[in-house]
């Protein structure tokens, strides 16, 4: 996903597994990021954080997020619902293209 800057997997059992305990059984798990990944006050995607909205929209695995993402435009206003290490949190950030 060029515009987040982020390879993802669908969120699995398996890869459940591997995470900190996660409150949902969808969503899109970051595996790596790129230099690209975009910045905001609250930071950047990391490896293990699970994606579960993107401006509002439900993401169920990655799918969705490549749909959400498709629909950005360049400097817009973008915000994340994620979970990292069991706590839900917003990373909100501007499109750079």
């Amino acid at each position: 996903m060029r515009t987040l800057g982020v390879i993802a997997l669908d969120l699995t059992g398996p890869i459940a597994e591997m995470l900190p305990p996660v409150r949902r059984t969808t969503g899109a798990v970051v595996a790596r990021v790129t230099p690209e990944t975009p910045y905001s006050q609250q930071g950047r995607l990391q490896p293990g954080d699970v994606i579960y909205e993107l401006n509002g929209k439900t993401i169920a695995n990655v799918e969705d997020l490549k749909n959400a993402a498709a629909t950005l435009k360049p400097s817009a206003a973008a915000v994340l619902l994620i979970e990292r290490e069991s706590t839900l949190m917003y990373l909100a950030f501007r499109v750079e293209r």
